[in-house]
Order: structure tokens, then sequence, then C-alpha cells
């Protein structure tokens, strides 16, 4: 599913892509995979500013968020989230 949020995004149907990021948030929180939680994350991000109505400040919030979780994780301080939502 992650790789279709990313399809979605390449085809400019930024819902889509929210959908399918609000789908796997819990799968991808539980993962270990920082690789997924960037994936996802970023796109959701990127799909906020690709809306008719772009929200900037989402998206930076939500690329922020990705940003610490994945940080989180790579050092492996135990911390999933510092923040809740993607």
């Amino acid at each position: 599913m992650a790789n279709a949020a990313t399809a979605y995004l390449g085809v400019g149907a930024p819902a889509r892509v929210m959908g399918y990021g609000e789908q796997l948030e819990r799968l991808v929180d539980e993962s270990d995979s920082v690789w997924s939680l960037s994936l996802v994350g970023l796109d959701v991000a990127t799909a906020h500013l690709r809306e008719r109505s772009a929200d900037v400040e989402q998206a930076m919030r939500t690329g922020m968020i990705v940003q610490c979780r994945t940080t989180a994780r790579r050092f492996g301080s135990g911390s999933r989230s510092p923040a809740s939502g993607l």
C-alpha cells in the first residue's frame, strides 16, 4: 500500500495518498522500517501541498514529524512518536 500511495502522488491524486496514509499510519508506526515511515510520511506531506487548497503549514508539520520519528528510530531512543499524526 505504501507504493500505491507514492503512485497516486505521481498521478496527481492527493486525496488517494491521504487515504492510504490514514490506512497505513498504525502499521507504519508499529513497524521497525524507517524506510516505510519516511516514504509514507513524506508522501502525505507532499499530498498536502498538491491539494487544491494547499496546506503548507500542515505539510511542514508532517515533514517535521517524520524527520523526528525517523531520527528517533535510527538512533534507538525507543521513542516511536514525538508527536502524533501522519
